[in-house]
């Protein structure tokens, strides 16, 4: 088998005034400091940059693309050049008067430093992986005497020059007499429409390739780096940053830490309408990160528990094939546990299937998904008829087969046993198949019996449904029209099965007085179920701090 190929990386980066540092020859590193606009005794940061373009990329080393020289990083000089024909001829001087003649290598060239480009040049370096893009994003203002126009044309030849990339360019996002905001405050869009355009046009060249997305944004103008890290997202997926502070300490992450506030606050806003499953969606890119999982691993288990499907549980060993590595070192969490306890089979609770689909149709409601909200208000009644049957007749003992749990009264027998009983169905509710075990016929007919036999709140929501399973049974094998929608909405409005909550002021169907007695007479007394998973979620959101101390 032939070795599988690295990813390639595609790399993006912006640079400003401290990017492009000049190096004496004592080794010290010179940022240059900005100037008043009118001054005649010093060089702006423009004239500056604008004179290094002049001597040419060919007449300039960076390091550390052309040289592993190691420099005095114990702190930075800032210094200004003189305003004469030749400045860059000159020594620079700093506040104090003090002069730093500049270091040139043996061949002449004049040495800079981009030393904060060090942390992702290095793990390029060594990770030998290919670099497959290259793209640097720049400003071209008119009307800016500190306008470093050298930084990014310097650093972005030589990246080229040194990796050859498949693809690079160099994005210009803001020109002539634009700013990026406006005095209102207002980002330029045309600014984020071309930062967007050069992220989405490397994508497109690159093609179906497995690019991994490289970042470092150490300088340029700061709104422009959060901007640029999201359009790589959308267009890449996660994208690994690289930063490179003034003490000379690096580092490199795929989650800035805004990302956490961010992703937490838009959980909050989804799982408070009711919309589990999409915020364990949105949560999903932090499922390994060690730091965050303390809230992803809730939400996806919570998320899991309402779709119906298997939960984490650590203390059984068992997990879904979609566990995160790291979520498999965690325990199901309390509340998630409590709430399946009321709905699965064993430990000590009967089982209560109707709950958890009262559950997804509560959530279904409050997220305005209509046809689901639809189908899951009449499941519920058919999932309380068979809970009803498992707690009050007999244990289920196959997906249709039960086994009684006490002899069956001549009443009873009549009812549930005989072929003749009630609307002449050739099969009766129960069937004996071997000692004390019987089949569970059902039908729209069965169901009826069913709920005639048990009487009380189950009855009264057959009676209520009458006429609206249609919708439920067209929805399954056809389309509803958006006529038959609102149809069905007010229907179930009008019979009291959707009415607004007075403690969330939404829609609620758990909160109606039907479903409540229902699972009040199979022993289950809380409040909304829904309101005690998202009361907990919010605690564990909000209180991540909390758990990243504890644990």
């Amino acid at each position: 088998m032939a070795p599988q190929q690295k990813k390639s990386i595609a790399l993006f980066f912006t640079a400003g005034i401290s990017d492009l540092k000049f190096v004496a020859e004592d080794g010290s590193l010179l940022e240059l400091a900005k100037v008043h606009s009118h001054s005649s005794t010093y060089a702006s940061i423009r004239e500056v940059h604008e004179s290094l373009l002049k001597i040419g990329s060919d007449n300039i080393a960076i390091y550390p693309f052309d040289t592993d020289l190691v420099f005095d990083n114990s702190g930075v000089v800032n210094v200004n050049f003189l305003k004469y024909n030749d400045f860059l001829a000159q020594a620079p001087i700093d506040a104090n008067g003090r002069s730093f003649p500049l270091q040139r290598l043996d061949d002449g060239r004049l040495l800079l430093a981009a030393d904060k480009l060090l942390p992702i040049w290095s793990s390029i370096q060594k990770k030998q992986q290919r670099v497959s893009a290259v793209v640097g994003f720049c400003t071209k203002r008119d009307n800016r005497n500190d306008e470093p126009v050298a930084a990014e044309k310097l650093i972005f030849t030589k990246l080229v020059e040194r990796l050859r990339p498949e693809y690079s360019d160099l994005v210009t996002y803001v020109k002539g007499q634009e700013t990026l905001e406006s005095q209102t405050g207002v980002f330029l869009p045309d600014a984020v429409a071309r930062i967007e355009k050069g992220v989405y046009l490397c994508h497109q060249s690159l093609g179906d390739t497995k690019t991994t997305p490289w970042l470092t944004t150490t300088g340029g103008i700061p709104p422009v780096k959060g901007v640029l890290r999201a359009a790589i997202e959308l267009h890449f997926g996660p994208v690994r940053s690289f930063q490179r502070f003034q003490d000379g300490a690096e580092s490199s992450f795929y989650h800035a830490p805004q990302d956490s506030l961010v992703a937490r606050r838009h959980a909050l806003d989804f799982i408070r309408c009711g919309a589990l499953i999409e915020a364990a969606a949105m949560a999903w890119s932090f499922r390994d990160n060690e730091t965050e999982r303390y809230w992803v691993h809730p939400l996806r288990c919570a998320a899991r528990f309402l779709d119906g499907n298997p939960v984490f549980a650590y203390s059984t060993g068992h997990y879904p094939e979609s566990a995160a590595p790291s979520e498999r070192r965690l325990e199901l969490p309390l509340f998630v546990y409590q709430m399946a306890q009321h709905m699965l089979p064993g430990g000590n609770q009967p089982q209560r299937r109707c709950l958890l689909v009262g559950l997804r149709a509560e959530a279904a409601l409050r997220a305005g998904r209509w046809v689901d909200a639809i189908n899951l208000s009449v499941t519920f009644h058919d999932a309380a008829i068979r809970d009803m049957i498992n707690q009050k007749i007999g244990h289920y003992v196959g997906d249709r087969e039960i086994e009684l749990k006490r002899s069956l009264t001549p009443s009873e027998r009549l009812t549930l046993c005989d072929t003749n009983y009630g609307i002449g169905q050739n099969d009766p509710c129960l069937r004996p198949i071997r000692q004390n075990v019987f089949r569970v016929w059902s039908s729209k007919h069965h169901d009826d019996v069913w709920c005639q036999f048990f009487g009380g709140p189950l009855k009264e929501m057959n009676d209520r449904l009458h006429g609206l399973r249609e919708f439920r049974n067209r929805n399954t094998h056809d389309i509803l029209s958006d006529n038959d929608i609102k149809k069905t909405k007010d229907a179930f409005k009008q019979i009291g099965l959707w009415q607004q909550s007075n403690q969330t002021n939404m829609l609620s169907f758990l909160d109606t007085d039907l479903p409540k007695e229902i699972l009040r007479e199979l022993g289950y007394k809380n409040d909304n179920p829904l309101d005690y998973i998202i009361s907990q979620l919010e605690q564990v959101i909000k209180n991540i701090d909390t758990y990243k101390c504890v644990n």
